[in-house]
């Protein structure tokens, strides 16, 4: 990179790691309310029918499991309309940094160092790029560090109550959110690197056609055009697929674990 520019790509995030920081929290109350709404409703579901058997329906609390339930509803969805709102606000505020950081380095670069690049392959890599690093905290840092959260809250709760119960819950974390994910990731990389250059050869075919529909009609290759342009499209909808069938694995397995 550029020594005249003295920012770098982390303070583009850095500008932002309090509403990050604030997403990542509410996705964590979020998911501290789910669990103790579903805690609280299962044993008082529970107690209440223990109570109608035993005939001691008259006397039965009634009020402060409902109190609780009802509060833990309005925190829960208090919680995640805020990390939604937070949450896409800093994604898009981090969207629109990264576009001017990389064009303040990329101007300079045209058109000498960038005359070997392809018009299309290098819009296919800006879009492309830039919309993967800008969601990622929505999408994966915040989830992945409420998970982290939760797991050790619970952990601590169960070691409270019952220690061996607190062991099953840490080998039970290891087991999902480790060596799952490491065996359906298992040559992903290579996977995702193709569906990236199928992407990349859409985007460039279709670019570069627009770019050249005056050329193209001059010598009546719009058929051809079209046709890779099919070709292009067809395998980038197969590497989808491959992914959806991927994600669909990844799902069960955890769902199985968990379980």
């Amino acid at each position: 990179m550029s020594r005249i520019q003295p920012d770098r790509l982390r303070d583009v995030f850095r500008r932002h790691a309090w509403r990050l920081l604030l997403s990542a929290l509410l996705v964590l109350v979020t998911m501290l309310a789910g669990v103790g709404l579903l805690g609280l409703s299962g044993s008082f579901l529970t107690a209440a029918a223990l109570a109608g058997v035993a005939g001691m329906g008259t006397g039965f609390n009634f009020f402060s499991p409902s109190a609780g339930i009802r509060a833990l509803t309005f925190a829960r969805i208090a919680s995640r309309y805020g990390e939604k709102l937070i949450g896409h606000d800093a994604t898009l505020r981090i969207a629109r940094d990264l576009r001017v950081w990389f064009f303040r380095r990329a101007l300079p670069l045209a058109p000498g160092r960038l005359s070997a690049t392809r018009t299309g392959d290098l819009l296919a890599r800006l879009m492309s790029d830039i919309g993967e690093v800008d969601g990622l905290s929505v999408r994966a840092l915040a989830p992945l560090a409420a998970l982290l959260g939760i797991w050790l809250a619970g952990i601590a709760a169960a070691a409270l109550i019952y220690l061996p119960a607190a062991g099953l819950l840490l080998v039970l974390g290891v087991l999902i959110g480790g060596l799952v994910p490491w065996q359906v990731a298992r040559g992903g990389a290579q996977r995702e690197q193709l569906r990236a250059q199928q992407r990349t050869a859409l985007r460039t075919q279709a670019f570069e056609g627009l770019e050249g529909a005056a050329d193209l009609a001059a010598v009546d290759a719009q058929g051809a055009w079209l046709q890779q342009i099919d070709a292009a499209a067809a395998a980038a909808v197969d590497g989808d697929r491959i992914q959806r069938r991927r994600l669909i694995t990844s799902n069960l397995l955890h769902a199985l674990c968990g379980g």
